[in-house]
């Protein structure tokens, strides 16, 4: 009986292996994250200072991109360094939808000269 209950753990083990268990490297990052360009309250300095400083790897500055804040994309590339990178990033705003909703889409990976919408006011 004990022998079975150990192979149903085994089994259970392999069916559901735990992803940290692994010997590959895992990268600490945070993909959606503010500044006082938007709607945050730090610096873009300090944001990045402050992850790296909490041990992250990267992190992508994601300010909403709309008029009422200039269509912010921050250029974080001279907060990079060997152990701390940067993505660029928005929060782009949908238009209001048919059925009123208001999306938020994260986007990653944004050339610093990307295109404003017309979006001087979406929000919330």
């Amino acid at each position: 009986m004990i022998a079975e209950n150990r192979k149903y753990e085994n089994d259970s083990e392999n069916m559901h292996p735990k992803p940290f268990n692994k010997p590959d490297r895992f990268w600490r990052g945070n993909l959606h994250t503010h500044s006082n360009r938007s709607d945050g309250k730090l610096e873009p300095e300090e944001v990045c200072h402050r992850y790296k400083s909490e041990g992250y790897d990267f992190i992508a500055l994601t300010d909403h991109f709309t008029g009422i804040y200039n269509y912010p994309i921050t250029d974080t590339r001279s907060f990079r360094d060997n152990a701390f990178t940067t993505i660029q990033g928005a929060e782009l705003h949908s238009g209001a939808m048919e059925n009123g909703e208001l999306w938020h889409i994260l986007a990653i990976g944004l050339p610093l000269d990307f295109s404003p919408s017309n979006s001087p006011t979406f929000f919330r």
